[in-house]
């Protein structure tokens, strides 16, 4: 009995840390948004979408409330048509709502009334077979009333009374911020700047703008050094933004992404308008498709990538898994592959990292210095890398140098003022993070300085005939008690014996990077001696080598 108490508490303990542990991270659901052509589609879609999904994942569907308004029973009925089926064949449904009726204006507390009337309504009749409402389709784009753009306080409006309504009506279903063009973390920002944190329970964004034909993973960044709102990965700053407000809970809906099977084409809009290709080949197409998979697969709170679209609409416009006329595209294939989402595996280095943290930066200089300063350092950042490091003295900026290694031995320090000063190195990174190492040092007067320190002198003679090469070095001492580089002026003497007494023939004088390289000619036959000696500024002492005896 006693043992089987005992294998009890210990299988207690096991099952207690199992629950323990947090749950294995989901990958990103896939999905398909298609245009519903009423006709024009060569395609069934909910069994193609069906087979395309392999049996799971999203549909996103469009709602246009004018069309609503204008025939209830007929659009409605279609409605409930595609909801159903979509759900038969295993697919979750988003519904975006969006198009006001003639007259309808949204930047109104009247709109504003009456879309959230509408959404309390669509919320009613379809609980429980629409899972997440997107409240309308780029309202940060030209969607939004008359062509026009909507303002973060407008759409704030509507937010704040349509999400209510939704959920008086289907408390379960999730509401979402309607999907964004691009990454616009600063339109985010606005929504919680004009009090709607509170009513979403996700954020919608688009990476499928205008003429893209980057890999998943380019990057570029903002002046702002965060992740360019048109990168793939700028999705991270809209998270970022979300977390800094308490809404780390809450999940990026990622509604509409593609790549234009269209190399033949001229980009037609957006800032490459006319410069460049308006697609990539059907091979990067499908390719892009499973790496945009990989990408996201790191980050848990991306609970959709819905591909835009399932067949082209016109034969200009190419990013569906089939085109105009039906034929079936490599993505289609690529994008069964991803199954559940973990099909294209995880790529961690994928795209740009959000970093908010500065570089961590060493400092090395003297505390003391009489001639010229040395200071040296290095710069690390965990997240991006490290691009520059910069020299300040007293509050200005010396030189900079790229990387993250800086050494510096600075001329301009020798006409600094005598005393103390303030040396900093900062480090820049990708994300325009300043990081910042300071020290004090102080530059002494040669002049009035003890001569304490004890230089280390070399001399190298290789003798060739009548020719000598003669190589002089000149370090600091090898203690480390005193690390600046000695200058002054180094002499090179030859002397030729004459007699009992030595008859100097030749002096060069200079001193360089740390010594002195010359070949000399000895003219006359004899005995020579060649020597180095060395008066430096304070505080070295002044030194001298051995003499180097040779016959010509």
């Amino acid at each position: 009995m006693p043992t089987r108490r005992r294998l009890r508490g210990t299988l207690l303990c096991v099952l207690v840390s199992l629950l323990a542990l947090p749950a294995a991270a989901r990958a990103a659901e896939p999905g398909i948004t298609p245009l519903n052509l009423k006709g024009g589609a060569s395609v069934d879609e909910p069994s193609t979408i069906a087979s395309a999904l392999n049996g799971h994942g999203w549909v996103r569907m469009f709602a246009d409330w004018q069309q609503v308004v204008a025939a209830p029973q007929e659009e409605l009925g279609e409605m409930n048509t595609r909801v159903n089926a979509f759900r038969s064949h295993g697919q979750k449904v988003v519904m975006t709502v969006q198009a006001p009726p003639p007259g309808t204006d949204m930047n109104s507390a009247a709109g504003v009334a009456a879309y959230a009337d509408f959404m309390a309504s669509l919320a009613k009749q379809f609980k429980g077979r629409v899972s997440v409402w997107e409240l309308w389709n780029e309202p940060d784009g030209t969607f939004w009333t008359g062509n026009g753009t909507a303002t973060p306080a407008a759409y704030a409006a509507m937010l704040k009374a349509a999400y209510p309504a939704i959920k008086a009506q289907d408390p379960a279903a999730t509401v979402i911020v309607g999907g964004l063009v691009g990454n616009d973390f600063d339109f985010v920002e606005g929504l919680y700047a004009n009090g709607a944190g509170a009513d979403f329970d996700g954020v919608a964004v688009h990476t499928d703008t205008a003429c893209r034909i980057d890999a998943p993973g380019v990057v570029y960044r903002e002046p702002s050094g965060r992740i360019g709102r048109f990168a793939f990965t700028g999705y991270r700053e809209v998270y970022a933004t979300m977390a800094r407000h308490g809404d780390g809970n809450k999940g990026i809906w990622m509604t509409e992404v593609g790549w234009n099977d269209a190399t033949d084409l001229t980009c037609d809009e957006g800032a490459n308008k006319g410069t460049r290709a308006k697609g990539v080949s059907a091979a990067d197409q499908a390719r892009f498709l499973k790496m945009a998979f990989a990408c996201v697969a790191p980050d848990p709170y991306v609970k959709l990538v819905s591909w835009f679209t399932l067949q082209d609409p016109v034969a200009s416009s190419r990013f569906g898994l089939y085109d105009a006329a039906g034929t079936i595209r490599p993505a289609f294939a690529a994008l069964q592959s991803v199954g559940d989402g973990t099909g294209a595996g995880s790529d961690p280095n994928c795209g740009g990292k959000v970093d908010t943290d500065k570089p961590a930066v060493t400092i090395s200089a003297p505390s003391l210095y009489f001639t010229r300063l040395v200071t040296s350092g290095t710069a690390s950042d965990p997240t991006t890398s490290v691009k520059r490091i910069e020299l300040w003295a007293d509050g200005k900026k010396v030189i900079g140098q790229d990387g993250g290694r800086f050494s510096y031995d600075w001329f301009g320090s020798s006409k600094i003022s005598y005393g103390v000063h303030k040396i900093q190195l900062r480090a820049y990174d990708e994300a325009g993070n300043v990081g910042i190492a300071e020290t004090a040092v102080r530059r002494g007067n040669p002049a009035s300085a003890p001569r304490t320190v004890t230089p280390q002198l070399g001399l190298k003679v290789k003798k060739k005939g009548r020719k000598l090469l003669v190589t002089g070095t000149v370090k600091p001492p090898a203690d480390g008690s005193f690390t600046e580089q000695p200058h002054g002026r180094l002499e090179l003497r030859f002397e030729r014996k004459v007699g009992k007494s030595w008859k100097r023939s030749r002096v060069r004088k200079g001193i360089g990077d740390g010594g002195v390289h010359y070949t000399y000619t000895a003219r006359t036959s004899g005995k020579w001696r060649v020597y180095a000696v060395l008066v430096a500024d304070a505080p070295y002492k002044r030194a001298a080598t051995s003499k180097h005896k040779f016959k010509v």
